[in-house]
């Protein structure tokens, strides 16, 4: 009876080892860049929110500045749209599909009532660093009301 219970110590004496040795060779072969990664990380993430932040401000500045046109025909809205969005595009990767949708005029911009409507779906932005990307899909929907008429 006593050689089976020395058989099973020795048994747990060897995984315990084998358990100190694994953990052992686990911290002294990880990176030890902590803090480096959740910077990158916490940047990649704030990048996304800048970069869809930055697609819905433009679209509304662009939005805004085409109804200020105070055009007659209400048709050439999407048009006037595509031509103020060209000036403010810069072309950088982070923008996405935004001005590309533009360009390609897959949006609507009408006016309903007394006020405009804008939108826009399936803008895909992008935040990039290293090897790591996030890229986040969201539709922009945005309400201008009509100019007030100045005598």
């Amino acid at each position: 009876m006593r050689k089976k219970a020395n058989i099973q110590m020795v048994m747990i004496l060897v995984v315990a080892i084998l358990l100190v040795i694994t953990a052992w060779m686990i911290f002294l072969t990880s990176d030890k860049n902590f803090g480096n990664r959740s910077r990158d990380y916490s940047y990649l993430i704030s990048g996304i929110d800048f970069n869809e932040e930055y697609a819905k401000s433009e679209a509304s500045l662009i939005a805004y500045e085409t109804v200020a046109e105070n055009l007659q025909d209400i048709s050439t809205l999407k048009s006037k749209y595509q031509e103020i969005a060209l000036k403010h595009g810069l072309d950088i990767e982070a923008e996405g599909n935004f001005f590309g949708k533009i360009r390609n005029g897959e949006f609507i911009f009408e006016k309903v009532g007394e006020d405009y409507v804008m939108e826009i779906k399936d803008v895909n932005v992008q935040s990039k660093i290293g090897n790591n990307q996030i890229k986040r899909i969201f539709d922009i929907n945005i309400k201008i009301p009509a100019p007030s008429k100045s005598a």
